[in-house]
């Protein structure tokens, strides 16, 4: 029984380190974090699943207003053609005398007019150049806006998956992590009571040598007795 007494320290300095390291504040604390770290994700993920910011409706209203912008000018110009065309039908249902009269007293107002008819047409082509110029323009910032629109949709979709996979991996941290707390204490009350019956076991012990010491004791005594009685008595005759 007394080969228990060497092992009591150590029992006594794991009973200390076990209280130390309980997980109760440590498993508490990192839950909380972890929600805490969930809820962010699921307000960043809100965020993304919001309307369109400030800034990509400015872009779009721009882009409106530019189309828009365009649309009028070439209508401006389509008008312009059609009444200069409708001009040019009145010119050329004049009566053709008049014309040759006019050609013959004026041969340079008809250079004049050549010139002025080439320059309209170049001023025309320019026009038109400059409006497909546009729509190109046009259609390359919307072709723009539908690829960053479905990069921010398929972001924020992957963004989505992560975050409940990651709220997942939480909630099975979280059982694996209250599984752990809850052996560490079923660990620690078993080392307890094991302790307590070391401790009985202990205290017995005691007894039981002061107990073996006194009965060796009285067979000392009473061998020296009975040595010193059979030597000194005298026998008999």
């Amino acid at each position: 029984m007394n080969s228990v007494a060497p092992y009591t320290p150590r029992i006594d300095q794991l009973t200390r380190a076990v209280a130390v390291h309980t997980m109760h504040v440590d498993v508490e604390k990192g839950i909380a974090e972890a929600r805490l770290g969930k809820k962010k994700l699921f307000e960043d993920l809100e965020q993304y699943e919001s309307p369109d910011p400030e800034w990509l409706l400015e872009l779009k209203r721009q882009d409106e207003q530019a189309a828009q912008e365009a649309l009028d000018r070439k209508k401006k110009l389509l008008e312009q053609e059609e009444e200069e065309e409708e001009e040019e039908n009145e010119d050329q249902n004049e009566p053709k005398d008049e014309i040759d009269e006019d050609e013959q007293e004026d041969p340079v107002k008809e250079t004049l007019n050549e010139k002025t008819n080439a320059s309209e047409i170049r001023q025309r082509n320019n026009a038109k150049n400059e409006t497909s110029n546009i729509e190109h323009v046009l259609q390359h910032h919307r072709q723009m806006h539908d690829e960053l629109t479905t990069d921010l949709g398929r972001m924020a979709k992957q963004l989505k998956i992560n975050s409940q996979a990651f709220g997942d991996t939480l909630s099975k941290d979280d059982e694996v992590l209250k599984e752990a707390q809850q052996a560490v204490e079923s660990n620690l009350t078993r080392m307890t009571k094991e302790r307590q019956r070391l401790d009985v076991h202990y205290s017995k012990s005691w007894g039981t040598s002061f107990m073996t010491m006194a009965v060796v004791l009285f067979v000392c005594i009473m061998f020296v007795l009975v040595f010193f009685t059979i030597k000194f008595l005298p026998k008999a005759t």
